[in-house]
């Protein structure tokens, strides 16, 4: 089981982000246990570096380029999604329709979408 180290991107945070616990912005977290986590993390900028990879896990196991929805269950690419930006949640999205088309995901396609452009228009406005 790998584990990692995630850092937050405000300094010092201390509480429950998800099922996690930081303590002065810092944790350490199981990503078999918490996959949800680990992309919402990754996704929201949060410093994640594995410490101990899964003694079966080649080296080169560790996921590099775009998120790729069919890796994930329904949760964690919701998780994902949440902040992701309009762009990548089209391409996510349309990826998902292609590959596994989960209804899970797949019915809150235009919530999502919604969400995500009205985030970058306020943050636009700014």
């Amino acid at each position: 089981m790998a584990k990692y180290k995630v850092t937050t991107p405000a300094a010092g945070h201390t509480g429950l982000v998800g099922k996690v616990h930081f303590v002065d912005g810092a944790a350490e977290v199981d990503g078999d246990a918490n996959p949800a986590e680990l992309a919402y993390f990754r996704a929201q900028g949060y410093g994640v570096e594995e410490v101990s990879p899964r003694p079966d896990a080649p080296a080169e196991a560790t996921e590099t380029g775009p998120f790729d929805p069919s890796k994930r269950d329904v949760q964690a690419v919701l998780l994902y999604l949440d902040g992701a930006g309009e762009a990548e949640a089209l391409r996510v999205l349309d990826a998902e329709a292609d590959g596994k088309a989960r209804k899970g995901i797949l019915d809150h396609r235009d919530e999502i979408l919604t969400r995500e452009r009205e985030a970058e228009e306020k943050e636009t406005a700014k």
